[in-house]
């Protein structure tokens, strides 16, 4: 406490690093999710209320949202990649929105849960919470194919033999910073002008939004939020 004390009497600004470190480790020891996810909160309602001052479309559910999107690309032929299956809700709307026989759509799933807790500001949901066991759904659309696996262990090696054509839309339901960050950064070289992201957990600000915020700084991409649904929980942006 004596060592507390001392150094928090002296000057922060004249202090070298060394002892700041210090000053710092012994105010706060630990490190606090709800601190770090009130802060990414803070910058999300920033993004959110410029992206409604723009007049960005707001939907009432996330199918709403996609159809709007598969109208806007005009029902052309997309390569769909979905990170996040889980039971193919979200992907077998997809096939019934986008009808096109030359889309074709990619579902990445271990289909055993997350690679790791959730922690978010609400609190922790266990990473087991979606395991399946293994047992991926089914569909009877000859356009799916999904790729069992962790997206580390899957994606790369799938990129190096798939034929993508544009627009891609990726609809990423990964829930965690790590993942979305690693889809981000093995997808970007593949991403054109036109290009659809959607999240199905933007309103998570320690996690999907902050991995897209730090991937548009890191790679420098400019996009546009062009819809939301269910008060800002989907979130879709297309490449500039």
């Amino acid at each position: 406490m004596k060592t507390l004390l001392k150094l928090a009497r002296a000057p922060i600004a004249k202090m070298d690093n060394a002892k700041k470190r210090k000053l710092t480790g012994l105010l706060w020891p630990k490190y606090s999710v709800a601190i770090d996810s009130i802060n990414r909160n803070a910058e999300m309602v920033a993004a959110i209320q410029r992206f409604e001052a723009e007049g960005v479309e707001s939907f009432e559910n996330k199918n709403q949202l996609y159809s709007a999107i598969s109208k806007k690309l005009g029902n052309v032929g997309i390569s769909y990649l979905e990170f996040g299956v889980w039971k193919g809700e979200t992907l077998r709307a997809w096939t019934s929105i986008n009808t096109n026989e030359n889309s074709r759509f990619y579902g990445f799933d271990s289909f055993e849960g997350l690679p790791e807790d959730w922690v978010h500001d609400f609190g922790r949901t266990r990473k087991e919470t979606f395991d399946l066991k293994g047992v991926a759904p089914t569909f009877s659309d000859k356009r799916v194919r999904l790729v069992k696996g962790w997206f580390q262990h899957t994606l790369r090696s799938f990129l190096r033999d798939a034929e993508l054509s544009h627009p891609l839309v990726l609809h990423i339901d990964s829930d965690l910073h790590t993942s979305t960050h690693y889809v981000l950064s093995t997808m970007d070289p593949l991403l054109e002008g036109g290009d659809i992201i959607i999240f199905d957990e933007y309103a998570s600000p320690a996690h999907e939004y902050f991995a897209w915020e730090q991937h548009k700084q890191a790679f420098m991409r400019d996009a546009k939020c062009v819809g939301m649904a269910d008060r800002w929980e989907q979130a879709a942006f297309v490449i500039l």
